[in-house]
């Protein structure tokens, strides 16, 4: 009897040294989705390192040392805080945000990059802790003087160009005003007058339309320019609304 109870004393100490190998020491603290966790009844404080299996739970500017900031699948636009292996198997390594985040310089670098864009007007894209606003000219400040249909902000635009939009009557003069087409740098690529196409002696908007015609453009950026109708030439008189268009 005494040999049977030996045994079975021997058979649970082996079954309990085996869970403990298995299960590890019963007082530490987890790293899981969560964060760190403690089990049992650990004498040493959380580790405040951050936990790489809760990479997800940070944002890309705050993303701690032990994660990656890649897009969280190779299709997606966006990006965000991961676990290395989970970029690693992307072919995206440690080095790939910094990369980027030292391209980002405006709107349109910082969108095309996949980082989070508000779709508010003018749009917003966030990333390194900055917010890069989207270009729209002046558009807002003379939205009661003169408002363009086409092309809008940032539209990629070729010749002819046609123009339509609508302007207070004052805006005309004998129901014309200026419309010119530049570069980046003020040189002048093309230039007309816009037509009132109804009555434009009033205080009213008035629907207008031109054309702009030019050559071939090497460059990928430029304004259009739609200026005040001012027969006195006084700078005081002067107006304009500015429209960036893409070529």
């Amino acid at each position: 009897m005494l040999k049977k109870v030996i045994i079975i004393a021997v058979v649970i100490i082996v079954i309990l040294f085996g869970l403990m190998v298995w299960r590890g020491s019963e007082d530490t603290w987890l790293c899981t989705e969560d964060g760190w966790v403690k089990h049992g009844s650990p004498s040493a404080e959380m580790p405040t390192v951050a936990c790489a299996k809760e990479c997800k739970n940070y944002s890309p500017e705050n993303c701690p040392t032990v994660c990656v900031v890649c897009p969280p699948c190779p299709e997606c636009s966006s990006i965000s805080c991961q676990t290395e292996e989970f970029c690693a198997s992307m072919g995206i390594d440690k080095n790939w945000y910094e990369g980027i985040k030292n391209r980002i310089s405006n709107f349109k670098d910082c969108a095309a990059d996949g980082n989070p864009v508000m779709e508010s007007y003018p749009r917003q894209c966030r990333a390194d802790g900055q917010t890069f606003v989207e270009d729209i000219g002046n558009e807002l400040e003379k939205s009661d003087l003169i408002k363009v249909d086409y092309p809008r902000p940032n539209q990629k635009i070729a010749s002819p160009l046609a123009i339509s939009g609508q302007a207070r009557g004052t805006w005309f003069f004998e129901a014309t005003f200026p419309v010119k087409l530049v570069d980046e740098q003020g040189n002048v690529l093309a230039q007309h007058y816009a037509t009132a196409k109804s009555d434009w002696m009033t205080n009213e908007f008035v629907e207008f339309e031109a054309t702009l015609e030019f050559s071939q453009i090497d460059v990928e950026r430029g304004l259009l320019i739609l200026e005040k109708g001012n027969p006195s030439d006084l700078p005081e008189n002067d107006d304009s609304l500015v429209i960036p268009v893409e070529f």
